[in-house]
């Protein structure tokens, strides 16, 4: 064969080779590129965000802390006292003194024979709770005997009870709720020293 035709025939076959591994490598380099947007890019990135730590852990969390927060509400400021009221009939009220809440509650306990007041029950026989009142100023529990200062709201019901005990000193407790206009409330005391004596 001339020189030169075998110069030609070994460019051709120089030329081919690279053609071939170019487009090979080139293959493989997008055979690459698949295989790792498929098994390792965004598919694998989204399965384990959301999913495992994400809001809904922390969504449930808060409700739970919301709740708890609602469940701190009200009260445990209250003060209880009991009173003798001199008057012609045996009678002491009951106080309840909220001045965070800007009420007072004043129950009226007097001897008046089987009357059953507003429903609470009364021990012993023949006591009542014929009056509770709710005021919305405070300073009312300190002067039961009186008319009351702030507006009133009479109770319409009542559930529960009073025990009035005889003794020295004569001691009362309560375990009543109560219903006014604007809602219900309780009353809980235990052995309450009643001031100014046995009624």
């Amino acid at each position: 064969m001339h020189p030169r035709a075998t110069c030609f025939v070994l460019l051709a076959l120089v030329a081919c080779g690279d053609s071939s591994s170019s487009s090979s490598s080139s293959s493989s380099a997008s055979g690459g590129a698949s295989s790792s947007s498929s098994s390792g890019g965004a598919s694998s990135a989204s399965s384990s965000g959301a999913s495992s730590s994400g809001a809904s852990s922390s969504g449930t969390s808060g409700a739970v802390a919301d709740a708890g927060g609602g469940d701190g509400g009200g009260g445990g400021g209250a003060t209880y006292r009991a009173v003798n009221l001199v008057t012609g009939v045996p009678r002491y009220a009951i106080v309840k003194r909220d001045d965070a809440a800007k009420r007072c509650i004043r129950m009226r306990v007097e001897m008046v024979g089987d009357g059953d007041g507003i429903g609470l029950t009364v021990t012993p026989q023949g006591w009542a709770a014929n009056v509770v009142e709710l005021t919305d100023d405070p300073t009312d529990c300190d002067a039961p005997g009186t008319p009351a200062k702030g507006v009133v709201s009479k109770a319409s019901a009542g559930a529960g009870g009073v025990t009035f005990l005889t003794g020295s000193p004569c001691k009362t407790s309560v375990d009543a709720t109560l219903t006014f206009a604007s809602g219900t409330d309780v009353m809980s005391a235990t052995d309450l020293v009643i001031e100014g004596g046995c009624p």
